[in-house]
């Protein structure tokens, strides 16, 4: 489809197609299905999400220099086409700043690996009604590849989320393997 000043105003016509991320596809995974969140989240090194809307420009250079495919052109109204993250595309691993490191206008500042560690972006939920773990497969993915080892596991082998270790990176969201819907969603913290 071609991009049209309809499509542009009411985010449809040249649409981006979710597909699996590349990770996701060795796995064999498809992309999960598209799930409400209660709060958008933007990348570390906005400050607050007040701050982050009143200075984006909207020129979504960060979209285009994430090399993990987690920033997308929000839907939302109250800060339409401005980046949010989508761990459905990918995850904000804590060495990266690439959004910070191109924001012409100073909405998104470069962070270190350190500071980033502690920006707390979000914060992972469970949803036991996805979880293969809750339904007697085994599986482990949310714990292998959470970076600061916020998830562990009980004796059954459901996860259990450390919300004061969480950063909201996304890694758990991403590599859950439950369909059509993860079993962890990270929501926005309110900042």
């Amino acid at each position: 489809m071609a991009l049209t000043r309809r499509g542009l105003l009411f985010g449809v016509g040249d649409a981006h197609v979710y597909e699996a991320p590349e990770a996701a596809k060795d796995e064999g995974i498809g992309p999960a299905a598209p799930r409400e969140r209660e709060r958008a989240q933007v990348p570390g090194g906005a400050g607050s999400f007040k701050a982050f809307l009143a200075k984006c420009v909207g020129c979504q250079l960060c979209i285009r220099e994430c090399r993990h495919h987690v920033l997308k052109a929000s839907s939302r109204l109250d800060h339409l086409h401005k980046p949010e993250l989508d761990f459905r595309l990918g995850w904000c691993p804590p060495e990266c700043s690439r959004c910070g490191a191109v924001c012409p206008a100073g909405a998104l500042k470069p962070v270190s690996e350190d500071e980033k560690l502690k920006a707390h972006l979000g914060v992972a939920k469970w949803h036991k009604e996805n979880c293969l773990a809750a339904k007697g497969v085994i599986c482990n993915a949310c714990l292998r590849h959470c970076p600061v080892g916020a998830i562990t596991h009980d004796k059954s082998g459901r996860p259990l989320v450390d919300e004061a270790k969480c950063i909201g990176c996304g890694a758990c969201e991403f590599f859950c393997p439950a369909r059509p819907a993860t079993a962890m969603q990270v929501e926005g913290v309110s900042r």
